[in-house]
């Protein structure tokens, strides 16, 4: 919109670059919901038939908008513009020199077993191959002929790999190591920006919601990150303001305000000898207080919920409670070596949306970083 870079330093900055880059714009689009409009028909189907008047139900479109979201940043922490978050950066890179260092030498030692001391490269059958597939290449871009390209790039992949694997015993463990070092060589900057402080977070957030047979509601948000002086983690903490949109029926029980939210959460790196990047703890809580039971939307067809009920006309209902709602989670995340990372939590609530009781789960899971591809080969880093 401006001619100019997302991330440009040397651009001169002007009052509308200023507004746009902490401006974020989001829609999102419900495409399995049915909508439906009522058509009055008349005149007869055939000679046989008699003329009548009816009203049918004609589907319409399958899909409508059902949020929009505009974010601004008051302040960003991670603004590589910003010079408090260039020197914090700067600081952060400092304090860990010597791991960076270490971290560096391993990876270097690592890919240079795995790609220069490999017995690969006095293969002549498979030096042959490379000359062969490096003419085939020229020919493939000279007829712009790109699905050729990707098969023969794909075809000297696997003729690689097959190479090394036939010249080299150790092939598939120095790929193993090597994965397992790139791995750790990017937690370790990643937990180096997270350290780099900066200047808080602080956002402001409005959100429009259509919801399935729920009124429209306009969500007002702030935002506010801060990461104490002299600890390690991040105090996150927002608050929130829903009101009803459109217009609200003649006797209705409730009015525009539908809700109050306030939540918070801390995370920490937990931090174990020869491994920064070990665990990751956090603590969150959420409390919401609804001024009245929740608000459903029956549309003409539709059922009223536990009964065979129809309505003829457009109504909407209460259901559920109103109060407060608690929910209260700790959760952490241990960080393995090769990529896998594995979430355990535990979690608390005094009640769901729609119904009363308390409720307490615990969660356990794996997720995996595809980055590092150490398990494809067997491999035991």
């Amino acid at each position: 919109m401006t001619g100019q870079e997302v991330v440009c330093f040397g651009c001169s900055e002007t009052p509308v670059t200023r507004v746009l880059r902490d401006v974020n714009l989001s829609a999102a689009f419900t495409i399995n919901e049915n909508n439906n409009s009522t058509v009055s028909t008349s005149g007869a189907a055939n000679a046989a038939t008699p003329s009548t008047v009816t009203d049918v139900m004609i589907p319409s479109s399958a899909g409508k908008l059902s949020n929009i979201t505009a974010r601004y940043q008051f302040f960003n922490p991670y603004d590589p513009r910003s010079g408090k978050f260039l020197e914090a950066w700067q600081r952060a890179v400092l304090e860990s020199e010597k791991e960076i260092d270490e971290q560096t030498k391993d990876l270097q030692k690592k890919l240079v077993t795995l790609l220069n001391k490999n017995p690969v490269q006095k293969d002549e059958e498979f030096q042959n191959t490379l000359k062969i597939y490096a003419e085939k290449f020229y020919q493939d871009i000279e007829a712009k002929d790109v699905e050729k390209f990707k098969r023969d790039f794909v075809e000297l992949f696997e003729a690689s790999v097959s190479a090394r694997m036939k010249d080299d015993p150790q092939f598939s463990r120095n790929i193993a190591n090597a994965a397992g070092s790139v791995a750790q060589y990017k937690n370790l900057w990643d937990q180096l920006l997270k350290e780099a402080k900066g200047q808080p977070l602080f956002t402001f957030e409005y959100a429009f919601n259509r919801q399935q047979n729920q009124p429209e509601t306009h969500d007002f948000r702030l935002i506010y990150g801060y990461t104490p002086k002299n600890a390690i983690g991040l105090l996150s903490v927002n608050g929130a303001v829903s009101l009803y949109g459109g217009m609200i029926p003649a006797g209705a029980k409730y009015g525009r305000l539908r809700d109050g939210q306030i939540s918070a959460e801390y995370d920490r790196p937990i931090r174990m000898r020869n491994n920064p990047n070990q665990a990751t703890l956090s603590l969150a809580a959420y409390w919401q207080y609804q001024l009245d039971p929740s608000v459903l939307n029956i549309t003409p067809g539709n059922l009223v919920p536990g009964t065979d009920i129809t309505l003829p006309q457009d109504a909407q209902v209460l259901l559920g409670t109103a109060g407060s709602l608690w929910v209260t989670q700790a959760k952490i995340v241990i960080n393995a070596k090769s990529g896998i990372k594995i979430p355990i939590g535990v979690k608390w609530a005094n009640k769901t949306e729609l119904l009363t009781g308390n409720k307490v789960g615990a969660q356990i899971g794996i997720s995996y970083d595809f980055s590092s591809l150490s398990s494809l080969f067997g491999g035991n880093n």
